[in-house]
């Protein structure tokens, strides 16, 4: 069961880096992840649409790749052992990565609500 939880974080890791993507090359902005839910708002009421992607798109990135590598070191305890062989290093790279994605997560959603003040 604890395999099928990393996959599906590293499959919403994947998802959060297509909706970088898009937002980079196409201009398209995925409502679930980058509109906050107090503003409502679409692509047409962007004021500065160069300057969303400018802002969004690093942190959108970062938040992709922090939550890949959160489902990786997850399915790489549980199938090489390292966990199980040295339980300090375990709990402390746990932790680590642990506190690393959740404040990935908080300055993200800080930034999504700046960027509809900022944008919308």
């Amino acid at each position: 069961m604890d395999e099928v939880i990393s996959i599906l974080i590293i499959v919403s890791g994947i998802y959060v880096l297509y909706a970088a993507i898009r937002l980079k090359n196409d201009g398209q902005i995925n409502k679930s992840l980058m509109i906050s839910p107090s503003q409502p708002a679409d692509r047409t009421n962007c004021k500065n649409i160069q300057g969303f992607q400018k802002f969004m798109f690093p942190r959108t990135l970062a938040l992709s790749l922090v939550t890949i590598l959160l489902g990786i070191w997850e399915l790489a305890g549980k199938y090489t052992g390292l966990f199980e062989i040295v339980s300090d290093f375990a709990l402390f790279s746990e932790l680590a990565v642990l506190i690393l994605f959740f404040s990935t997560f908080i300055y993200y959603l800080r930034s999504v609500r700046k960027a509809g003040k900022l944008f919308f």
